[in-house]
């Protein structure tokens, strides 16, 4: 298992904390094009469990305010959020996202 997949697990399994942002920044420059950084954002956070989905936005909106990439990633990130909050059983702010 790599560095940064030890990393992602960490923060799925114990939440994130301050500080942890930026260590996954320093991960994800190893990562060689934005559309792929912002899918380890999106596909880690939705590992997240259901009463950490505000830390799993903020991962993907983190990896959507620091990596350009195509309309794809972002869509999936929206997409990727909405669900998020549908486990969480916040329909109001799944229903912004999917808008």
């Amino acid at each position: 298992m790599s560095k940064i997949e030890d990393f992602e697990n960490q923060i799925v399994t114990f939440g994130m904390r301050d500080g942890d942002l930026d260590k996954y920044a320093k991960f994800l420059r190893y990562v060689h094009e934005d559309g792929l950084k912002q899918q380890h954002c999106y596909s880690t956070a939705l590992r997240f469990p259901p009463e950490r989905a505000e830390q799993a936005v903020t991962l993907i909106r983190f990896g959507l305010q620091n990596f350009e990439s195509s309309w794809f990633s972002v869509y999936t990130s929206y997409l990727s959020m909405g669900s998020i909050y549908e486990k969480a059983e916040n329909y109001v702010k799944a229903y912004e996202a999917y808008l």
